[in-house]
């Protein structure tokens, strides 16, 4: 879905047997090629199309070329996410900018599978 042959917006989608996980929800920083455009994120529409077969996306690490773009994208994901401790710091760090979850409490696996 993206970071294949470049740096940045990593997203990979595995499947087997009409089952599906995510490998990172990644964004980049946009070049000249996109004026006026600060950041990417990949577009995953065909989430919609999975319904209940995504199983899980896996966070691999909270580098934002590999987690940033789980707060733009939050409300499309109705499954768990795996991250570890540091990784998921980060993430519920971006989603509280984003208003998704309380300054005080809330964790990632709260919001996204709600």
């Amino acid at each position: 879905m993206g970071g294949i042959g470049e740096i940045g917006a990593n997203c990979y989608l595995y499947g087997c047997d009409g089952k599906w996980i995510m490998i990172d929800l990644g964004l980049s920083f946009a070049d000249e090629q996109f004026p006026g455009i600060d950041l990417l994120v990949p577009k995953i529409d065909f989430v919609d199309d999975l319904d209940k077969n995504l199983e899980a996306v896996i966070i691999s690490h909270g580098h934002e070329d590999h987690a940033g773009a789980l707060a733009f994208l939050a409300n499309k994901i109705k499954c768990p996410v795996y991250v570890t401790t540091f990784a998921k710091l980060l993430i519920e760090n971006r989603l509280k900018e984003f208003g998704f979850l309380p300054p005080s409490q809330g964790s990632v696996n709260d919001i996204l599978y709600d």
